[in-house]
């Protein structure tokens, strides 16, 4: 196992605290405020011992896989079920996002790390090699990408898993979340989606305008809309500090976890344990279970393919829509 370590950025307004245990994202600040943007702790080693995928790049397979097993040309492979022992949650136990990273490259703006993720760890086929590429890319603008190859047919879906933050205050009646989709996936008592995408007009999924949603629970896919290029997809905004955060993808889904099962007792950038509903997750990714689901968005990679990820956090601080 690589030693852990922590990477600084700095450019273009923004400072970026990087670890390579699981190629997380350890902090982030914006230049004139000093609030921490994503949950995190201060001490890479920290890391090792949470439980919450706090910034980390999570997979190979991120989100759930009902049952723990796949079918790829008519063969089942039997995966870690870390979860309630009966499905698989971002890659098993030893998912990429639990696993130290080798450091490939940092410069002041950049950092890259890269996974040799074997064949048949966690009972995944193929060797899956990964880089993930974060870069600050213009005025107060992180760019997170990935790509991977595989020796052998396998399901590859990464996702970035920050808790994000834009305040400092008690609660987020202060935050507006708009989300770029007109579906979501409705999910069973295993927050498994099940059957087909539904209408968000109506119903408490319906993000299309910004509004309020401290209070609220979810922990549901949103199926995206003008699929297949990259484009803002969410936007989080706080009247407490003014802070708006755009998010860019070009996913076909966006998971929106409120950070219910938060739990975490290391010190934290905040100066107390993290607690549920502390932070929030958007994470640009394939749409879960999607192994299982013939009707959804295919996930499947083959040797000689290269799947590639890109998104882009953007802020600014004057409160207004970008």
């Amino acid at each position: 196992m690589s030693a852990l370590s922590s990477h600084q950025l700095n450019a273009h307004g923004l400072s970026v605290t990087l670890t390579n245990y699981g190629a997380s994202l350890q902090d982030l600040r914006l230049d004139g405020h000093d609030i921490p943007l994503v949950l995190g702790f201060p001490d890479a080693q920290d890391y090792q011992r949470q439980s919450s995928h706090m910034g980390a790049t999570a997979g190979r397979f991120a989100n759930r896989i009902a049952g723990g097993i796949i079918t790829i040309d008519g063969q089942n492979y039997h995966l870690d079920r870390n979860e309630a022992d009966t499905n698989t949650l971002h890659g098993g136990s030893g998912g990429c996002g639990t696993r130290a990273w080798q450091v490939a490259r940092v410069t002041h703006d950049s950092a890259c790390f890269t996974l040799d993720d074997e064949d048949g760890h966690m009972g995944f086929p193929g060797h899956v090699k990964m880089h993930c590429l974060y870069q600050v890319t213009g005025p107060r603008t992180l760019s997170i990408s990935y790509e991977a190859t595989t020796s052998h047919p396998t399901f590859v879906n990464l996702a970035h898993h920050s808790y994000f933050r834009l305040d400092r205050q008690d609660d987020f009646s202060s935050h507006e979340l708009q989300i770029m989709a007109d579906h979501y996936l409705p999910v069973d008592e295993a927050n498994l989606p099940y059957g087909k995408p539904e209408d968000v007009s109506g119903t408490r999924f319906d993000f299309r305008q910004k509004r309020a949603f401290a209070g609220d629970e979810f922990d549901h896919n949103f199926c995206l809309n003008d699929r297949g290029r990259l484009r803002p997809v969410a936007r989080l905004s706080s009247i407490a500090s003014g802070i708006v955060m755009t998010l860019s993808s070009d996913q076909p889904g966006l998971q929106f976890y409120t950070g219910q099962h938060l739990a975490e007792t290391a010190p934290t950038h905040h100066g107390r344990p993290y607690q549920a509903y502390d932070g929030i997750c958007l994470e640009p990714q394939a749409w879960p279970n999607a192994p299982h689901m013939p009707h959804f968005p295919s996930s499947l990679l083959r040797p000689g393919e290269t799947y590639r990820q890109s998104l882009i956090l953007s802020f600014s601080d004057d409160g207004a829509v970008l």
